[in-house]
């Protein structure tokens, strides 16, 4: 598989992941489509495509992070965070599984703006990221 794919992929869940949600994998699904690739290369594919995915989470976890730093450092208080923050911590960095679905990224940011620490939501954003790319893998007949 050459490097220029690879890097197609994972440029391409970073990108899908990032603020705007939109359809991720498309360079993912195109290789299934129309690519005539082993089993082994197409998990390669897909580890790549996750982890560009998680990355772009990333990033909206610390754009997350700095609104509620700037919103500490200007003394602005609120009642949604003090009612929220407590339940999301909690239960809702679960959500972060679903983080491939183009409308719910945005608990990607949510989960830094309540605080939920770095690496057990990358970890779980992950998950959830090579879970969907592990369920694109497998044929579906309709």
């Amino acid at each position: 598989m050459s490097g220029e794919l690879l890097l197609s992929v994972f440029t391409d869940g970073a990108l899908s992941s990032f603020l705007i949600p939109f359809h991720s994998q498309t360079a993912f699904f195109a290789m299934r489509a129309f690519g005539e690739y082993d089993a082994d290369t197409m998990n390669v594919a897909a580890v790549v495509g996750a982890l560009g995915g998680t990355v772009g989470h990333t990033a909206n976890l610390l754009l997350g992070r700095l609104a509620y730093w700037a919103s500490q450092k200007k003394g602005i208080k609120s009642h949604f965070y003090d009612r929220f923050e407590t339940p999301f911590r909690r239960y809702g960095q679960f959500l972060l599984l679903a983080s491939w679905a183009p409308l719910l990224s945005f608990f990607t940011f949510c989960g830094g703006v309540f605080r939920v620490p770095y690496w057990r939501a990358i970890v779980i954003i992950f998950i959830g990221q090579l879970g969907y790319y592990a369920y694109a893998l497998e044929p579906h007949t309709h």
